[in-house]
């Protein structure tokens, strides 16, 4: 019982009927300790492939459920994820805490891919869940395999970095700017269709409408510009703001425009008469980026250091959220499709901290967990910049300046297709 495990392990091997017993003994005392490193390991090592999946579920239940960390569960998930029994783990956990994922989304670190080096990590998905889409810093917009990183297909022409791209909601178009201009292409075909002209200085932001009618751009130029996607052309400009545009965001209905300038103001804006509903005042900080609730009853505003959300009835601040470590900056957020929580990607200051990956709760600001993102390409240090999440909430990508996209993916969501895959490969 004082051997080392892995020699406990040769000696199974020998056909030692006690070492055998033993051995599944320290395995089960190992594993049952919930000390994640460690279960880790066992996974990792295959010392837990020497179990059935009788004995397996019998350790299960010998677990304290009570002193379980979600947390570090997360935090350690990835490198279990495909080994001998882990299904049955996860199922497990499922189970056990099925009340708290009924109530919270739960996101996993799936996979990182290496790409081409994209010096502003402009990410977009597409609408069916299948493909991402990023700016390369060769001047071209690259569609790869959301689930293998694979690349699919390579369209666009500029000669510089592309800054900022969007993706239509009905995936009929893609836009992209790495200047004063507007480049438009037909999704399907990868085919240029538009060249917009108006801005007076570089695009740093693009939002299509909803209903894939007409684009909208803010720029340096402290301008707001809306596009007809029938004819190509300017059907208006909104004027207003003081200083660069930063953030744009539509309300899911397609009826409000919200956009953000480092003059501290947001704007709320009527889709329909492009009329200025209300400027809010961030006396704060500059806000970085803004996001509006899918019930159109509040706004969500980010700077390097707070999150806020303003209620559209009082246009007043009703809850701020802290970002308490001094040593890292929120660099961007989304929010889940429900409204209900804020996912956002922390950079460390220096690079070399690393990066984290939040959730909170909208209901009550509470931090609910937060996910290390690991060193990147090469030990690089990563700088996560954007992060773009599905349509249903089920992905989440983030794009980096070291070449590399990480995906984020939905428990739940995670278990069920990979039960589905295991059972097609009967």
């Amino acid at each position: 019982r004082n051997l080392a495990f892995p020699l406990l392990k040769k000696l199974t091997e020998t056909g030692d009927v006690n070492a055998k017993r033993v051995f599944k003994e320290e395995i089960g005392k190992r594993f049952v300790s919930g000390f994640f490193p460690v279960v880790t390991y066992l996974f990792r090592e295959g010392y837990l492939d020497n179990l059935t999946p009788e004995e397996f579920s019998t350790l299960l239940d010998e677990i304290d459920y009570s002193k379980f960390d979600l947390n570090e569960f997360l935090i350690h998930l990835k490198d279990i994820l495909f080994w001998e029994h882990s299904l049955q783990f996860l199922n497990r956990i499922k189970a056990e805490f099925k009340d708290y994922f009924s109530k919270n989304p739960f996101y996993i670190d799936f996979a990182e891919f290496v790409l081409d080096k994209s010096e502003f990590c402009p990410i977009g998905i597409t609408p069916d869940n299948k493909y991402f889409i990023r700016g390369s810093s060769d001047g071209k917009l690259k569609e790869f395999d959301i689930l293998t990183g694979n690349l699919r297909r390579v369209f666009g022409d500029y000669e510089i970095p592309v800054y900022v791209l969007a993706v239509s909601n009905d995936g009929a178009y893609v836009a992209s700017s790495c200047d004063s201009k507007i480049k438009v292409w037909d999704y399907a075909s990868g085919d240029h269709v538009y060249t917009l002209a108006g801005h007076r200085k570089s695009v740093i932001c693009l939002q299509f409408d909803p209903q894939g009618g007409y684009l909208v751009s803010g720029s340096v130029d402290c301008e707001v510009k809306v596009w007809s996607l029938e004819s190509g052309t300017l059907k208006t400009s909104l004027g207003s703001h003081m200083d660069e545009v930063v953030s744009l965001n539509h309300s899911r209905d397609g009826r409000y425009l919200v956009s953000s300038a480092c003059d501290t103001t947001i704007n709320l804006w009527d889709t329909e008469t492009s009329h200025l509903i209300t400027t809010l005042i961030d006396r704060d900080e500059c806000t970085v980026q803004i996001a509006i609730s899918h019930l159109n009853n509040f706004i969500v505003s980010s700077s390097y250091s707070l999150l806020k959300k303003w209620d559209l009835e009082t246009n007043k601040i009703v809850q701020t959220i802290r970002i308490n470590d001094e040593e890292y900056d929120l660099n961007s957020f989304v929010l889940t499709p429900d409204s209900k929580f804020i996912v956002g990607v922390l950079q460390g200051q220096p690079l070399e901290k690393g990066g984290k990956l939040s959730m909170w709760r909208l209901s009550d600001g509470k931090l609910i967990y937060t996910l290390p993102i690991k060193q990147g390409f090469r030990e690089y240090p990563q700088e996560m910049k954007n992060i773009s999440i599905s349509q249903n909430g089920v992905i989440i990508v983030g794009g980096a300046r070291d070449r590399t996209v990480r995906l984020w993916v939905d428990f739940l969501t995670y278990i069920e297709a990979e039960q589905a895959f295991r059972k097609s490969k009967e």
